[in-house]
């Protein structure tokens, strides 16, 4: 913000303790939206939009990794399904908080507490997307397209997948904070989520876009918890700068910096 009035320089240096910086516009700051969000978002709809070459590849995905319905209870699917039920998935991201506290380590917590908050924002979300989507599950129609937004019957609750949208974000929220110090951390979240994710697809419970859609929420969701939990964002600063004018007047400049 730029305004034109007098003002001493005894009273910028008692206001800002030194002199000001040179002059130029504040530097950048990123906030909780990066550009590539918008990659993740506009896939998320790809998702849920049934054009003609998605729809048929739903189809016969959902044909192809169903076929043998007989075998759902074996331990793999069981595991795989039960991996991204909403009591399993938050005692995942709890995990890591109760360590913390008991331990005593801040990083433990810090990670336990964003694996929440990427946690129940996905599931808050996805809730939302199925009442209002409203697509039919693979059980309930032969027909990936059919839709009736905000029906109270579950079996139009197909998009997107709650397990599979659970479970990736708190995979990504594992694999961004334990993936600098140990690289093997996505190795070993991102197939386990998969997992879950087809077998989803394997029950007939969804459709391969419905999980797919999930993933990317997931994903885009740790994301932004994690963003908005940098520490950088909560570092402010404010200085004034004064230019003289020809007129004799002074321009005051009054910058608050966000780093």
């Amino acid at each position: 913000m730029l305004l034109t009035t007098p003002i001493t320089l005894t009273a910028q240096t008692l206001l800002t303790g030194s002199p000001p910086p040179p002059r130029e516009p504040p530097p950048h700051v990123n906030g909780p939206f990066a550009f590539s969000d918008l990659g993740y978002a506009l896939a998320i709809v790809f998702s849920a939009v049934q054009l003609e070459p998605v729809e048929n590849f739903d189809e016969w995905t959902s044909f192809e990794l169903s076929r043998d319905i007989r075998r759902q209870n074996t331990w793999p699917r069981w595991g795989g399904r039960q991996l991204g039920d909403g009591g399993v998935t938050l005692a995942l991201a709890s995990a890591p908080l109760l360590y913390g506290v008991t331990a005593g380590s801040p990083d433990a917590r810090r990670l336990g507490f964003q694996s929440l908050e990427s946690l129940f924002a996905a599931a808050f979300v996805t809730r939302l997307l199925k009442m209002a989507v409203g697509r039919a599950r693979p059980h309930a129609s032969s027909e990936p397209d059919e839709f009736r937004p905000f029906s109270g019957d579950a079996a139009f609750h197909a998009f997107p997948s709650g397990h599979t949208a659970r479970v990736f974000a708190v995979a990504a929220t594992f694999a961004q904070e334990l993936g600098d110090e140990a690289p093997w951390v996505p190795f070993v979240v991102y197939p386990l989520a998969a997992w879950t994710a087809m077998t989803r697809v394997m029950d007939r419970a969804h459709w391969l876009t419905d999980v797919t859609g999930g993933a990317l929420l997931g994903i885009l969701t740790s994301r932004l918890v994690h963003r908005l939990n940098q520490p950088s964002v909560q570092q402010r600063r404010v200085w004034l700068q004064m230019t003289p004018t020809p007129s004799g007047e002074v321009e005051l400049g009054v910058f608050l910096l966000v780093s």
